[in-house]
C-alpha cells in the first residue's frame, strides 16, 4: 500500500512541470502603423505566445515586400505559479504601391511541441496624399524631407561611425515615429536619442529650411568593403493650422499625416595597414587607458587584483589587452573581462571596458608599473597607444613562503556557468531536478519500510513452527488436567483403607 501511494505522488511530481508548461499556444500577426500608405514602409510583427520555436524561416508576407528583419524580442512571466512566454518576430516591410484591402496568409509557426497557425489578417493600404509630392524627398525639394548623414565617408572596422537622422521642415511639426530603424549588412549597431539637439536655420537648393537631428546611431563595421546603410522610413503629423488661433483650440487640432523615407548611403570601410603595431589591442578609434589596483596595498605570496580599465569610442568587443609588462617578481594566474558597458551621450556613445588581472608577488617592495594600451586612431589614421601606468604601488611583507593554492589564486581564462546558473536559466531542468530529488528520497523511504518488514517477518514464526508449539501446548495442558483427575494405583489402595 505504501508503495503504491508513493508511486502514485512521484508520478503527479513528474506532471506538474508539464502541467505548468503545457499551456494553449497563440499566434498571430500586427500590422504597424494602423494607417498604412501605399508604397511606404511599415512594420510587421509575428507573435507566438505560451510555446517554443527554434526560429522563423522566412515566412509569407505577401502582398507585402520584407525590407529587412528579423529583429527577435522574448519575454517570460511566472506570476501565482503559472508561466506566460512570448516571442515577437519583427520585419520591416514595404506596402503595396496601389491602394486597396489585402490579406497577409495564415503564418504556420513549427515549435517544440508541434505547430502553430495565424489566422489570416487583412490589411487596408491607403492612396498616398494629393499633397505627396510636396513632402517627402531627400534632395531637398519639397516642405519638409529627412536624411541620412555620416561623420565620416571612409571608415576601418571597429570604427565607430556616427549615423544622424536630420529633419528639415519649412512646416509645424507635431510629431513622428521611426517605421524601421537603419539597417546594414556586417554592422553592430547602438542608437541614442536626440531630445536636446539644436535647432538650426539652413539652406538647402537655396531654400530656407528649420533643421534638428532626430536620432543619432553609432555604427561598428565589423568587414571590410563597401557598406551600404539602407533607408529610413518615417510619419509625421502636421499641423495646418493658423498660429494666431485660440489656445483652447489646441485639443481640437486636425493634423495631416505624411510619410518621408531617407535615401541609402555608402560608406567605405578599408582595411588597417600592415604591419600592425607590436602589443595592439585590436581597438580601433580614439581611447584612454587607467591601470588601478582593487586594494591600495598588496602582500607578497599572496594574490592580488588589478583591473585595467579602457575607455573610448569603438568597438569594445575587438580590445583584447591581455598583456601587460608586470615586473619579474609577479607572477600572473589569468586575466578576465568584468565590464563591458557602452554610455549614451546626447550627440555620442562611449564605450568603458575592464579586465581584471590576478597576480601574485614573492618579494616586498615598492612597485612602478608601466605599460601602454596600443590602438589605431582613426582620425590620424596610425596606429597609436597611452601610457598605463601605476607608481610607488606598495607589496607588504607577508611572512608566507608557501605558495598560494590554487583555491586562492583562480585562473580567469575561461567563466563556466554554475549549476544553479543551468537552473535557472532552464525552469524545465529546475522542475526535472525536484522531479529526481523527490524520487530518490521517496524511494529511499520506500526501500526502508520494505527492510523493515523483512526483518519482522524474519523474527516472526513460520506456520509449521506455529503448529507445533500449538500440539505442544495442547498435550502439556492435556496431561495437567487428567493429572488433577486420574490417581496412581497406590494413591487408590491408600483411599480404600481410609474408608
Amino acid at each position: 500500500m505504501i508503495t503504491r501511494k508513493l508511486l502514485i505522488l512521484y508520478l503527479l511530481l513528474l506532471l506538474f512541470p508539464m502541467m505548468s508548461f503545457a499551456q494553449t499556444g497563440n499566434a498571430y500577426v500586427i500590422i504597424e502603423p494602423r494607417i498604412i500608405v501605399a508604397g511606404e514602409y511599415c512594420q510587421i510583427s509575428i507573435v507566438l505566445e505560451n510555446q517554443d520555436a527554434p526560429d522563423l524561416n522566412n515566412p509569407d508576407l505577401s502582398p507585402f515586400t520584407i525590407v529587412q528583419g528579423p529583429s527577435t524580442s522574448s519575454s517570460l512571466s511566472i506570476i501565482n505559479g503559472k508561466r506566460s512566454s512570448s516571442t515577437k518576430w519583427i520585419y520591416t516591410a514595404k506596402a503595396p504601391d496601389r491602394p486597396g484591402k489585402y490579406k497577409i496568409k495564415p503564418i504556420k509557426i513549427r515549435t517544440t511541441s508541434g505547430s502553430v497557425q495565424t489566422s489570416a489578417t487583412e490589411a487596408e493600404v491607403l492612396a498616398a496624399n494629393t499633397n505627396r509630392s510636396k513632402t517627402s524627398t531627400a534632395k531637398g525639394e519639397g516642405d519638409f524631407f529627412v536624411r541620412l548623414e555620416t561623420d565620416v565617408k571612409e571608415a576601418f572596422p571597429g570604427q565607430q561611425i556616427l549615423l544622424h537622422c536630420r529633419l528639415y521642415t519649412k512646416v509645424n511639426i507635431s510629431s513622428y515615429e521611426f517605421l524601421n530603424e537603419p539597417s546594414a549588412q556586417g554592422v553592430f549597431l547602438q542608437k541614442t536619442e536626440n531630445p536636446q539637439s539644436p535647432v538650426e536655420e539652413v539652406f538647402v537648393n537655396n531654400q530656407k529650411y528649420v533643421s534638428k537631428i532626430l536620432r543619432t546611431y553609432a555604427l561598428y563595421p565589423q568587414q571590410t568593403g563597401e557598406l551600404q546603410i539602407n533607408p529610413i522610413g518615417m510619419r509625421f503629423a502636421l499641423d495646418d493650422s493658423d498660429d494666431r488661433q485660440q489656445s483652447w483650440g489646441l485639443f481640437f487640432k486636425d493634423y495631416r499625416y505624411e510619410s518621408a523615407q531617407t535615401q541609402a548611403i555608402n560608406i567605405e570601410v578599408k582595411e588597417l595597414p600592415l604591419p600592425a603595431a607590436p602589443n595592439f589591442s585590436g581597438a580601433v578609434g580614439k581611447f584612454t587607458a587607467e591601470l588601478k589596483p582593487i586594494v591600495s596595498t598588496g602582500s607578497s605570496n599572496e594574490a592580488l587584483s588589478l583591473v585595467l580599465s579602457v575607455k573610448g569610442e569603438g568597438d569594445l568587443k575587438r580590445i583584447n589587452q591581455s598583456a601587460i609588462n608586470w615586473p619579474e617578481t609577479f607572477e600572473t594566474y589569468g586575466v578576465k573581462t568584468t565590464r563591458e558597458e557602452y554610455m549614451e551621450g546626447s550627440e555620442s556613445i562611449t564605450g568603458i571596458k575592464e579586465f581584471v588581472y590576478s597576480l601574485v608577488p614573492s618579494e616586498p617592495g615598492l612597485y612602478d608599473i608601466s605599460d601602454h594600451f596600443v590602438f589605431f586612431n582613426a582620425e590620424t589614421q596610425q596606429y597609436d597607444s597611452v601610457q598605463i601606468s601605476l607608481n610607488q604601488f606598495e607589496i607588504l611583507n607577508s611572512g608566507n613562503v608557501a605558495r598560494p593554492s590554487g583555491a586562492v589564486v583562480e585562473r580567469f581564462d575561461t567563466v563556466e556557468p554554475g549549476i544553479m546558473d543551468s537552473l535557472r536559466e532552464s525552469p524545465v531542468l529546475l522542475y526535472s531536478a525536484i522531479g529526481v530529488i523527490c524520487l530518490l528520497l521517496f524511494g529511499g523511504i520506500a526501500y526502508r519500510q520494505k527492510q523493515k518488514q523483512k526483518a519482522i517477518q524474519a523474527k516472526a514464526p513460520t506456520q509449521k513452527e506455529l503448529e507445533k508449539t500449538c500440539l505442544q501446548n495442547s498435550f502439556q495442558a492435556a496431561i495437567a488436567w487428567s493429572g488433577r483427575f486420574v490417581l496412581s494405583g497406590n494413591q487408590q489402595d491408600h483411599l480404600q483403607i481410609c474408608r
